[in-house]
């Protein structure tokens, strides 16, 4: 059978062309030109296959964001080698090609025994191919899962194989910028190489690959990655942080349902300190991965070589002197749960082997192609109607939060949930507190601790229900303190300070939840004031108008995120709600409404665009002012309910913006 585009003579039934490797056609199949638009990628290519005149298709041994992955033998240089093919949607675009020649051309150089060498790239069939070093063995993922997590010496070892050959790669201006366990393979005789250089960003070139794109994997993803700022080789240290957790721990340093959840985290949450999660690891290696995952990158190694040097003086015993800072701040930034749903969204941007934008949030519709929606109002256009149900009609309905459940969850980790339900405890346990709460190592000292053991006794007698619930933090904390004691007696120093320090990352912990707790209790006290007087009025407490009723449809979320201790969001969403009440009698009708609660997503929006949130917090602005066009949108087809939702979930999202805003730009002046 001749070959349309090469014309070579192919025996019958043969699928592809033995020369080029082209796809042949069926018998029935016309033999069509051979014109750009009929040389389309293959579907796939089988064992025996030549293609590109050079590569005898072996196997398929993967498939990813960027493509397929086969191994193959070249005939060119005689060796077997990963055969990459990238996918239509990227290879199609021209400045792809570009951008991928350019980069491939740089990540060539990188000639190291631990990075996994490039070798070449093409175009054949209007598709991308790279060809690079054919590693046996498997991913370090995988290698993880096969054994729960890794002792020291052997993480040890091969975190300096893999900082090893990151030195290498930064030194010719390199990085990587999707560093995860995937992207490392361990060979057969256990020795480590990193993978994808060829997705790398050159720090000498610039105009090919822009900034403002987010590429990585949110485990792994440094907070200026996710802003979607330019990286340098930092952020790799930052992912190597990440990725060196993982390895002693068996857990990434954030974990999240969605996305959007993972990144917040790493944006503002401090990670745990691993020992709490692998108490065998030693202070020295706990430092190194805590200094690794600074949020400021001016607080991290600021080169390979720097990491390097301490993991040496792990690996022969000796102490870590770097110093790690360690940042108070409450947990705002917890995933979203007052009922506006997560989801992915996942874009196929250039040359990621996983390329996020991070999770869109948003609204669940109601009554979306089913029967009428909740309030009344069919699916479809109409008029609003007053929902019918009591809880709707009675404003003096209670907004006082269920308790949370007390007990903490199975990972271990000490008080991570729990219960203060009595009225006003979380406020007094917060004053016996306070002392500490400026300085969480002030407690440490001898005299100190004795007060802080003082200070605890008097909770657990004043408030026995509730520090039940947060015994395990009390408990752990005074222990962490005996233990430093005795440590230190005995003349173990560094022992005494390991102990320390886990009581102090321990106490920061428990601070930043009670307060957070505090602060989420006080927000729905002035959520039932606000509703207490707009009840007092009967024409308001017997005829719910537009506002009043997307209030009380939302006053359960928020009791709902609180139970899941996302008091962060039950607190926003408080905030807007008591808003949404003091404006209510204003609103005459449902035309007045819908104007309130858009003028009232704008007047955040400006706050957020004051706060510089487009910038620090780029993704979650953006989702907001989807919402709110989106919100406009829906009022201009007269889904009145379905419009209001949006706009208070857009106002919700510009405050969650703006706050995140507000918090990094004060981390960064302290």
């Amino acid at each position: 059978m001749k070959c349309p585009r090469c014309q070579n003579d192919n025996p019958e039934g043969t699928r592809y062309c033995g020369r080029c490797g082209r796809e042949l056609p069926t018998s029935g199949d016309t033999v069509a030109m051979d014109t750009a638009t009929f040389r389309t990628p293959p579907r796939g290519l089988e064992r025996g296959t030549t293609f590109a005149r050079r590569f005898e298709i072996i196997e398929e041994i993967g498939k990813g964001g960027m493509g397929t992955v086969y191994k193959a033998y070249d005939s060119k240089i005689r060796e077997v080698v990963a055969l990459k093919l990238l996918k239509p949607e990227i290879a199609s675009d021209l400045e792809v090609v570009e951008r991928f020649r350019n980069e491939i051309k740089l990540a060539r150089q990188v000639a190291h025994r631990h990075v996994c060498r490039m070798y070449d790239i093409g175009e054949e069939w209007l598709s991308i191919y790279i060809s690079m070093e054919y590693v046996a063995g498997e991913d370090l993922k995988s290698f993880i899962r096969r054994s729960g997590h890794l002792n020291e010496a052997k993480a040890v070892g091969l975190a300096r194989q893999i900082v090893d050959g990151l030195a290498e790669a930064h030194r010719l201006g390199v990085v990587h910028r999707d560093l995860k366990p995937q992207n490392i393979m361990i060979d057969r005789d256990g020795n480590a190489k990193i993978m994808d250089f060829g997705i790398a960003r050159s720090l000498h070139t610039r105009g090919v690959t822009g900034t403002g794109v987010i590429i990585g994997t949110p485990e792994y993803m440094a907070p200026e990655q996710a802003d979607g700022r330019d990286v340098d080789s930092r952020a790799d240290i930052y992912a190597l942080g990440a990725v060196l957790y993982e390895m002693v721990t068996g857990r990434v340093p954030f974990e999240g349902e969605t996305p959007l959840s993972i990144v917040l985290k790493h944006r503002s949450e401090p990670p745990a300190d691993p020992q709490t999660v692998n108490a065998q690891i030693s202070t020295g290696l706990s430092r190194i991965i805590l200094k690794c995952l600074e949020k400021e990158r001016a607080r991290r190694y600021q080169s390979a070589s720097e990491v390097l040097e301490d993991l040496a003086a792990v690996e022969r015993g000796l102490p870590v002197t770097r110093q790690v800072t360690v940042r108070a701040k409450p947990v705002t930034e917890r995933e979203i749960t007052v009922k506006f749903k997560l989801r992915k969204a996942i874009l196929p941007i250039l040359g990621a082997a996983v390329l996020i934008v991070v999770g869109i949030v948003s609204l669940v519709d109601r009554g979306k192609n089913a029967g009428p929606a909740r309030g009344g109002e069919p699916a479809g256009k109409g008029t609003f109607v007053v929902p019918s149900d009591s809880r709707a009609v009675r404003i003096k309905s209670s907004t006082e939060p269920p308790p949370p459940p007390t007990a903490p969850e199975s990972d271990g980790t000490p008080g991570r949930h729990f219960s203060v339900s009595g009225k006003g405890a979380t406020s007094a346990i917060m004053g016996y507190l306070a002392p500490f709460m400026k300085d969480p190592a002030k407690f440490l000292g001898e005299k100190d601790a004795l007060e802080f053991e003082k200070a605890l006794g008097e909770i657990k007698t004043k408030y026995p229900k509730e520090s039940a619930a947060l015994s395990q933090w009390f408990d752990s904390i005074q222990v962490r303190i005996q233990e430093g004691k005795k440590q230190k007696a005995a003349g173990n120093l560094e022992a005494s300070k390991k102990s320390y320090d886990r009581g102090e990352s321990e106490m920061r912990r428990l601070l930043a939840q009670v307060s957070e707790r505090d602060r989420a209790e006080q927000a729905f006290r002035e959520l039932e004031e606000a509703k207490s007087r707009l009840g007092a009025s009967p024409a308001f407490r017997d005829r719910p108008n537009l506002l009043t009723w997307i209030a009380l449809e939302k006053e359960k979320d928020a009791s709902d995120a609180f139970a899941k201790n996302d008091f962060s969001g039950a607190r926003i969403l408080c905030g807007l709600l008591v808003r949404i009440y003091r404006m209510s009698p204003q609103a005459v009708d449902e035309t007045a409404g819908l104007t309130a609660l858009r003028d009232l997503a704008a007047s955040i929006r400006a706050e957020a665009v004051a706060a510089d949130a487009p910038a620090k917090q780029s993704w979650l602005f953006e989702r907001a002012k989807a919402e709110e066009d989106g919100a406009g949108e829906k009022a201009r087809d007269g889904l009145v309910p379905r419009s209001a939702e949006q706009y208070v979930l857009a106002a919700f999202l510009f405050e969650k913006a703006k706050e995140v805003a507000l918090e990094s730009a004060g981390a960064g002046r302290d």
